[in-house]
């Protein structure tokens, strides 16, 4: 795997000099990721196992201008950011909302040692912070698409909460500090081989932009900037397309009843 290809692929300065082991260089490289590699699940429609080694997830990601799951994405980043320099363990953390994601399968995320502070790093979650918050600092609101997101510790473990501007907080996930390793989710798709209906999530694809997003979930796509907030249902004529115009995918849908 070649870390400058990485940066490369975010469309970031390909000399590894200039980076430092800080936090507006983390937030530089989050932002980046989130802006030119999507959140997507497309795999499932073609009902395929996904894979967790790290050199599948570099060949579909940066030499396939892929997107991936939170498993894909987040793996990729964590080997950036070590290369870079940094200090950074994996967690998995209880998502509140099972929408996206089953009960079976515990969100994979990042905690980053900087300057003796420990930040919770995601950019696997589609819609979320756009970048690293101090898990002890309570008092910090990050605020992104109109989503204010922040902190707090309940008894053992941490929980990451959002709210709109007009309703109350509510919890996004939970999670502890507990590291995990490649080997902990390697194989946590393994189990739906066996089953007939496979109880996988429907398709979601989502990128941010400087202002906003654009998602396409299962055959609606959305946009949501602040030049332009449109939705329209997608057919299965054009639903490449939109893939490809709007998140640089080139992708062939053979099981259009997995949307």
């Amino acid at each position: 795997m070649n870390i400058k290809n990485i940066l490369k692929r975010i469309n970031l300065d390909t000399n590894i000099k200039n980076y430092s082991t800080n936090l507006n260089t983390l937030n530089l490289l989050m932002k980046s990721f989130l802006e030119y590699i999507p959140y997507e699940n497309l795999d499932f429609s073609h009902k395929k196992i996904i894979s967790f080694n790290i050199l599948k997830i570099y060949e579909k990601i940066v030499n396939n201008n892929r997107g991936g799951i939170c498993y894909e994405t987040n793996s990729l980043f964590a080997y950036l950011l070590s290369t870079l320099g940094f200090k950074v363990d994996m967690i998995f953390t209880k998502v509140k909302d099972l929408k996206y994601i089953g009960a079976d399968y515990p969100h994979l995320a990042l905690i980053v040692h900087i300057d003796k502070c420990k930040y919770l790093v995601d950019i696997g979650f589609a819609q979320n912070t756009r970048e690293a918050l101090n898990i002890n600092d309570s008092e910090y609101i990050s605020e992104f698409e109109n989503i204010l997101f922040k902190i707090v510790k309940i008894d053992d473990e941490f929980v990451l909460l959002k709210k709109t501007k007009n309703n109350n907080y509510i919890e996004s996930y939970s999670f502890k500090e507990d590291k995990k390793t490649f080997k902990d989710f390697e194989n946590i798709f393994s189990n739906e081989k066996t089953k007939e209906e496979p109880s996988l999530p429907r398709i979601l694809v989502s990128k941010a932009k400087d202002e906003g997003r654009v998602t396409l979930y299962k055959n609606i796509f959305s946009i949501n900037t602040n030049e332009l907030k449109r939705k329209w249902q997608v057919t299965d004529e054009n639903r490449n397309e939109i893939l490809r115009d709007y998140f640089d995918i080139e992708f062939a849908f053979d099981n259009v009843n997995a949307i």
